[in-house]
């Protein structure tokens, strides 16, 4: 089974349950848990994916809240609260914190704090790290 599909299967659960307990969209169950698995499924565009919140990539991935990475070339992500990213060259995060962290290349702009990091080399441009 593709791993991605599982992913966005146990995302979707989680933030149907949360929806439908906070009754934050007002939606019924069918209806929010279809928009929140079309919203969180990783889609892979020529050779990269595409995702809200993470997932599994052979080549390139980028998401906007990257919860869950996993990448052969890069794992990019703008910011979030991320408790896996593992990327074969860079892993690279704009803002947020990040739990695990593993790449060639650790790149992070603004405001960063990873817990567990086994990079090779962290970027210059680094303000908060652990």
């Amino acid at each position: 089974m593709n791993k991605n599909f599982i992913f966005t299967l146990i995302v979707t659960g989680i933030l149907t349950f949360l929806d439908q307990y906070f009754v934050v969209t007002g939606l019924n169950t069918w209806m929010s848990g279809t928009a929140i698995f079309l919203l969180s499924y990783p889609w892979k565009i020529s050779k990269h994916v595409y995702s809200l919140f993470g997932g599994y990539s052979e080549t390139n991935i980028y998401s906007l809240v990257g919860i869950f990475q996993k990448a052969g070339n890069d794992a990019i992500q703008v910011f979030g609260f991320s408790l896996f990213q593992k990327a074969g060259n860079d892993a690279i995060q704009r803002f947020g914190f990040r739990f695990y962290v593993q790449g060639n290349l650790v790149s992070k702009t603004f405001l960063c704090i990873h817990v567990y990091n086994t990079n090779k080399k962290v970027a210059k441009e680094t303000i908060a790290t652990t």
